[in-house]
C-alpha cells in the first residue's frame, strides 16, 4: 500500500524499445514538477524482449523513488486504474498513461482549481 498525500497512477507498456524514451520523459518530468509519488503499472509483457525493456524501466523508477507493479492480465485501462487506486491510500490520485509530459506548476494549478470549485 502506497501512503502519500498525492499519488499518480501511470499505466504503460514496455513492449518496444521505442516506448522507453516516452516513459522516461513522463516519469522524469513528473519527478521534476511534483512532490507526489508515482505508481507505474506495466502491462502486456509477452516476450523476453518485453521483459528486458520492463527491467530497464523498473530500475529507472527505483532510482527515481517510484513504485513499479507488473500486471499480467490483458490490457484494460479502467481495470488498471482501479488496481492502482486499490494500491494507494492518498488524498489525491492522478491517472495518466505513460506518454504524458508534466510541465512546471501543473499540480499547483490543478490543486488551486480544485480548491476553488464548488464540487
Amino acid at each position: 500500500m502506497i501512503k502519500a498525500r498525492t499519488v499518480t497512477v501511470m499505466v504503460g507498456t514496455c513492449q518496444k524499445p521505442e516506448f522507453l524514451p516516452y516513459i522516461r520523459a513522463a516519469t522524469r518530468t513528473h519527478r521534476e514538477t511534483t512532490g507526489g509519488h508515482l505508481l507505474f503499472i506495466d502491462n502486456e509483457i509477452h516476450t523476453p524482449a518485453h521483459e528486458a525493456n520492463s527491467n530497464v524501466i523498473r530500475e529507472e523508477l527505483r532510482l527515481l523513488g517510484y513504485e513499479y507493479h507488473r500486471h499480467e492480465e490483458c490490457f484494460n485501462l479502467n481495470l488498471l486504474y482501479n488496481l492502482g487506486a486499490e494500491m494507494t491510500e492518498s488524498d489525491y490520485i492522478i491517472y495518466t498513461i505513460s506518454d504524458l509530459l508534466f510541465f512546471p506548476r501543473w499540480w499547483s494549478e490543478l490543486k488551486a482549481a480544485l480548491a476553488s470549485s464548488c464540487c
